[in-house]
Formats: structure tokens, sequence, C-alpha cells
């Protein structure tokens, strides 16, 4: 098998028991950040994001150690931004999904309830942006270093 090919898949088990170990503390300790976390992505947008997060991180990091020219390091920057576009979907999601409770409830809910849903909804854009931060850092970095590599030899 080869050698990236394997590296890929073990990232991707890795990323993927990671979602799963947050799912099992959340179901051990539901008052946690983790039972929090659980509860407000769901199984779609968890496995979606952790997904497509451990997909850009290790496009990422097979990038930073290849030795590419800075051109295609740069047409790889906006598969860094796949995690957060889904994230947005999931507010989306939970924002229409929230807005349809309220409209179907005979009473406007209390000022809590309102605020956990706006924490409840922004989770899923937070989570994508974190995975988004740390691709873009590392290919950002990469393009950096591959510029400064070609100025410095000569021609």
């Amino acid at each position: 098998m080869n050698r990236i090919s394997l590296f890929t898949l073990c990232f991707a088990v890795a990323a993927f028991a990671a979602f799963f170990a947050i799912v099992v503390m959340g179901a051990r300790q539901p008052d946690s950040i983790a039972g929090w976390l659980v509860e407000s992505l769901g199984w779609f947008y968890g496995v979606t994001i952790y997904g497509t997060g451990s997909f850009a991180l290790l496009v990422a990091i097979a990038q930073l150690r290849r030795s590419c020219s800075p051109a295609s390091t740069a047409c790889l920057i906006p598969l860094a931004f796949i995690p957060a576009f889904v994230g947005v979907i999931g507010l989306l999601h939970n924002y229409i999904y929230m807005n349809r409770l309220i409209a179907s409830s005979p009473s406007y809910p209390k000022h809590d309830a309102l605020a956990y849903g706006h924490a409840f909804g922004l989770t899923p854009l937070l989570v994508g942006m974190c995975f988004t931060t740390v691709a873009f850092a590392i290919l950002s970095f990469s393009l950096l270093h591959r510029s400064l590599k070609d100025e410095r030899e000569p021609t």
C-alpha cells in the first residue's frame, strides 16, 4: 500500500476516533463541555465537520511535508475553508429550526432559552472555524516557507 494512502487512512481513523471519544465523554457527563459539543453538533454535523476538518488538516500537513511550488500550495488554500462552510450550513440549519420552533410556539420563549438556542446554533460554526484556522495557518506557513526558499535559490 502506498505510504500516502496508509497515512491518509490512519489519519481518517484517528479523526473519527477522536470524535467518537468526544461522543463517549459527552454521554458519560452530559453537563460537561463534551456533552454540550455532542448535543449541539449532532451526529450529522459532528461527523461532517470532523471529517472535512481532518481532510483539510491532512492536505495541509501533506503539503507541508512535500517540496512543491508555491503555486500548488496556494491552490490548496480553498480546501482549508471547507469545514467553515459546513459550519455555516449547520449554523443556518440550526437557526431555521430555532425560528420554526419559536413561530410554532404559543408564547415567546424566555430569555435564557433564547440564549441557549443561539449558543446551540453557533457551535457548528465555531468547530468548523477551529479546523479551518489550523489548516489555513499550516498552509500559509508552507506557502511562506516555499516562497522564501525560492527567493534564496540562485537562478
